[in-house]
């Protein structure tokens, strides 16, 4: 979850400046009359997803009211994968934050009124379209996800291409993926009034634990919906519960001893993936879920996952460019956010059965193939949403706000993610056999990785040494994006900002000039 802490002041700054900035925007990506609008359009290994709004509701009603259900229609069709059709009357409404706000390509999610497995795996509900705004960004989530798969990882997403047309107006590519939620799709739990999944994330949390300072908020049960079931006594009962079990696990954490309290393999797993997108999200903490199946059982656990919410990852948090940290940077030492999630999860490595296990899982997924496994995943996903991707790309990134040509960048850019995931993968084995060394105590410094470049199926080209470590750190000139992601020099951006301020990016830090 990213930029909630900012939308009130937002609100009344967009009322001011946000026309001129989305009027001279749409002169080249927001809303073109000739964008495609008709179903042929569409590639033969593509599905189309249409959302037919009930009555006379269109789509800037939904925008107008990002948090309000919408009645409509949703039919599901694949030429390629004809058993994956469907079609039901469903709920429909935006979500996110920073994605919703930084482009006219918006995220939702909806509610089948009916269960149906509509990625031809588990039945549910509740569904989401991921809008991958962000340049650069269509490759993130179906690598994490598929990463999550390949290492197993709990209650692991699944991605689902579609062409998604509103009342027969052509949105875009999208991924249609699980709501993470307590749901037969997402996160089980056999029995709701002892089960909790919780998420922490510094823009959303409602309170903090007593050890770290994390921010706790509940995703399952909601408070109303427990009452409802149970009574306010036993709501009271519970969440009481559960705030001292959410300390008790805390302390343990913090004391070493995280085997006593938590699921140490499904921790080890969900955290390998993380560090190999090199997630930084943890280090808020942000998007970041751990469950546990009976509160009230000394001898139930907590469960991380699902992994959730990696655009901000691989290099972009800090940089605003994919790749734009070293694939041998520390997770947990490196530049990034320096907030109560670092704390917790280098804490995570005082336990000797989380280094164990760790280890074994940055080792297994290097020595038995999964990376090679992972980085065909990547080849053919670009592949196979190419000529999409090409009209989505057409249709929103094509130019920028002066009008200059942006060239498709997906099919090039495979091979410099197939050279950073590789090189991410072997850094992490080395990593993990020196927490081991040192106890979990002290941490791999940047300037001293060498055995990387030893290993046969590490990067083509070296990873940085100690002559690039600046990268990794926010340099003393300033670096300023725009929310598109694109870079802007320190003296075009002064000159812009006479004229009409703007939300601007520098330096990682959201500022308006």
């Amino acid at each position: 979850m990213k930029f909630r802490h900012l939308l009130p002041f937002l609100c009344s700054w967009f009322v001011l400046v946000g026309f001129c900035i989305k009027t001279q925007a749409q002169n080249f990506v927001s809303s073109s009359p000739n964008a495609p609008t008709l179903s042929q359009n569409a590639s033969a290994n593509i599905a189309q997803l249409h959302v037919d709004l009930s009555d006379t509701l269109t789509l800037k009603d939904v925008h107008a009211a990002q948090k309000t259900w919408r009645r409509s229609k949703i039919p599901l069709t694949s030429a390629a994968s004809p058993a994956l059709n469907h079609s039901d009357s469903a709920k429909f409404r935006g979500r996110g934050n920073s994605s919703w706000v930084i482009s006219d390509k918006k995220p939702y999610r909806f509610k089948l009124d009916k269960s149906h497995a509509l990625l031809g795996g588990a039945k549910g509900k509740a569904w989401v379209l991921l809008s991958q705004p962000m340049l650069g960004s269509l490759l993130t989530n179906p690598i994490g996800f598929r990463a999550a798969q390949l290492v197993g990882t709990v209650a692991a997403n699944h991605v689902l291409p579609v062409e998604l047309y509103v009342n027969q107006e052509y949105r875009g590519l999208y991924l249609l993926t699980e709501q993470v939620d307590a749901a037969s799709n997402s996160v089980k739990l056999k029995d709701e009034s002892k089960g909790a999944l919780l998420e922490l994330d510094d823009y959303d949390g409602t309170y903090k634990d007593d050890n770290f300072r994390l921010p706790v908020s509940v995703k399952s049960p909601e408070a109303k919906d427990y009452i409802k079931a149970y009574g306010k006594e036993a709501e009271k009962t519970f969440s009481a519960q559960l705030h001292s079990e959410v300390n008790r696990f805390t302390a343990a954490v913090k004391e070493g001893k995280a085997e006593e309290v938590m699921d140490i393999e499904a921790f080890a797993r969900y955290f390998f993936v993380n560090a190999l997108c090199d997630n930084r999200e943890l280090r808020h903490p942000k998007s970041t879920f751990v469950h546990r199946a009976d509160i009230f059982s000394p001898s139930s656990l907590w469960t991380f996952g699902p992994v959730w919410d990696v655009d901000w990852a691989f290099g972009y948090e800090g940089t605003f460019q994919y790749l734009g940290t070293p694939a041998d940077s520390t997770y947990l030492l490196g530049a990034g956010p320096d907030k109560s999630g670092k704390d917790f999860f280098r804490a995570m490595f005082l336990s000797q059965s989380v280094r164990d296990a760790y280890q074994r899982v940055c080792h297994e997924f290097v020595e038995k193939g999964k990376i090679e496994q992972l980085a065909a995943y990547v080849k053919e996903f670009e592949t196979s949403v190419r000529t999409a991707a090409q009209r989505d790309w057409k249709r929103w990134y094509a130019y920028d706000r002066w009008g200059n040509v942006r060239p498709y960048p997906y099919a090039t850019a495979v091979a410099r993610w197939h050279t950073w995931l590789r090189a991410r993968a072997a850094y992490l084995v080395q990593e993990a056999d020196h927490w081991q060394q040192t106890k979990g105590v002290t941490f791999l410094n940047d300037n001293t990785i060498t055995a990387i470049r030893a290993l046969p199926w590490g990067t083509a080209t070296s990873p940085t040494d100690a002559t690039a470590a600046p990268s990794l750190s926010f340099p003393t000139t300033a670096r300023i994006y725009d929310l598109s992601g694109r870079q802007l020099s320190p003296s075009k951006s002064a000159q812009q900002s006479s004229a009409t301020p703007r939300l601007l990016i520098v330096n990682g830090k959201k500022v308006i000039r």
